[in-house]
């Protein structure tokens, strides 16, 4: 395969990548303003929004996209599994006090 068309394939598959997330987001959102409750945590949530947003979030770990990811958390609630994902992937880019702050804010949420 040669580098263009690498290039172009690598293009299309963000692409993809992008239009899947924004379509998950939209039934996440659909699904979140049916119920205007101030949960607390995730769990109080119906299973459309839970699993929605679980879809989401394996999308920004894998583009480790912590705002979003924390964008996400701030109407849902956080978890120490969240603050878990969070941590490693500041972890990956060397920002060490961030990615141990989640560290202790995920060790704090399960006492």
């Amino acid at each position: 395969m040669c580098p263009q068309n690498s290039r172009i394939s690598q293009n299309s598959l963000q692409e993809e990548i992008f239009h899947f997330e924004k379509k998950v987001y939209v039934r996440f959102e659909d699904a979140f303003l049916k119920k205007r409750e101030d949960s607390k945590t995730i769990y109080a949530f119906s299973p459309d929004v839970r699993n929605n947003a679980d879809i989401l979030k394996a999308i920004y770990i894998a583009g480790k996209k912590t705002g979003e990811y924390l964008g996400l958390c701030e109407k849902i609630g956080i978890t120490p599994k969240d603050c878990e994902s969070i941590a490693n992937i500041y972890k990956t880019e060397k920002q060490w006090e961030k990615a141990l702050y989640f560290v202790n804010k995920g060790l704090s949420l399960e006492k």
